[in-house]
């Protein structure tokens, strides 16, 4: 791990292993004006089958009666809205997203497209509902090369102040 920090942005570079079989390069990058960049690269350490890669991960509170939440969220992707009820278990993906909007409150972009997938809470844990959101969702079994690229993204994360 490398991070480097100013007054008012930092960035963290980490190279994490997946047992033996995957390593992931993350970076993250906090700008001045509370904006975040995330890149992430897996690459296959030695041949391997996946089941199933979700990273990237954004937790996405949804309450059905918690102050300030209304028992469901508004995803919009590229334009295109998905209303989830608060512990409904809704699961979608979009292979080729490039703008998901949550609730108009916080925006991702990225100019490559991402695979996303959203997975809705089916019950609270720990007392929270809580979404996930992957920015990086691929659900079918797989084979890769020793050396072959998995996935590579980047992703810009903001709070819109209305």
């Amino acid at each position: 791990m490398k991070v480097s920090h100013g007054e008012d942005w930092f960035t963290a570079e980490l190279v994490l292993d997946h047992g033996e079989a995957i390593r992931a390069l993350l970076q993250f990058k906090s700008l001045p004006d509370g904006t975040w960049v995330v890149r992430e690269k897996l690459v296959a350490n030695s041949d391997v089958t996946t089941s199933r890669i979700a990273t990237g991960l954004i937790g996405i509170l949804n309450n059905p009666g918690w102050v300030y939440e209304r028992g469901r969220r508004t995803i919009t992707i590229d334009g295109r809205e998905e209303v989830v009820p608060a512990l409904g278990g809704r699961y979608f993906a979009a292979d080729n997203a490039r703008l998901i909007e949550i609730d108009g409150a916080m925006r991702i972009a990225s100019t490559r497209p991402l695979r996303l997938g959203y997975l809705g809470a089916k019950k609270p844990e720990r007392s929270r509902a809580t979404d996930e959101l992957y920015l990086n969702y691929h659900p079918d079994e797989r084979a890769w090369r020793a050396g072959q690229t998995i996935s590579e993204y980047e992703a810009t994360v903001q709070c819109m102040v209305p």
